[in-house]
């Protein structure tokens, strides 16, 4: 399908075998990652029409992923990379409720990572979704990760503002993308799931 800018979206479709109305599902993968068959038939089998989903610049998706990893939380909003992402997760959901055989009152997103920062976003933002799950999500108060010191990543990212020649610019293109923004506007419920620190 196209999203935002003529960018074309791969993505897995999968569907229940019982005719009728079913919910929808849209699977988002992490960054680096992409979706995989094997989530939409598993959607499929529980009872969803499922899209796991390639984001843009990944797998077989069209669409740019910056060279450096640590510029795609730079640009202006309308032409950032994430922006382009949360698009592409609304547009699936845009052809799956046109489809006879989902019920477009039963929307539900999941992702992992970086599609788990996606997921908190698009829940907040699209009121079609009724409930989300999230795992790990990437892009979540950054500002804080990066003066903590326990993440070597944020390092690499204090680099990059440092390298930008307007830091203070570039912080707040960082805060553009902060998926914790998103957070208060929740109105659904949605499971977080967060491990990245337990010693077990």
């Amino acid at each position: 399908y196209d999203s935002i800018k003529g960018v074309r979206i791969h993505a897995w479709l999968a569907t229940p075998r019982a005719r009728g109305r079913h919910p929808a599902l849209v699977v988002i993968p992490g960054l680096g990652d992409r979706g995989r068959e094997e989530w939409a038939v598993r959607g499929a089998e529980r009872g969803f029409v499922t899209l796991s989903l390639d984001l843009r610049g990944q797998g077989k998706s069209k669409g740019g992923l910056p060279d450096r990893v640590a510029l795609y939380l730079f640009g202006k909003a309308e032409d950032h990379f994430i922006t382009g992402c949360i698009a592409d997760v609304m547009r699936g959901i845009d052809m799956l409720v046109a489809r006879a055989d989902v019920d477009p009152r039963w929307v539900f997103v999941q992702g992992f990572s970086l599609g788990g920062g996606i997921t908190l976003s698009v829940a907040a933002l699209d009121a079609r979704v009724k409930a989300a799950a999230i795992g790990a999500p990437a892009l979540c108060d950054l500002e804080r990760s990066m003066q903590d010191g326990k993440d070597p990543r944020m390092a690499m990212l204090r680099g990059v503002l440092a390298a930008t020649g307007d830091p203070e610019d570039g912080l707040r293109q960082v805060r553009l993308v902060d998926n914790t923004r998103f957070a208060a506007r929740l109105r659904i419920p949605v499971l977080f799931g967060m491990s990245t620190r337990d010693p077990v």
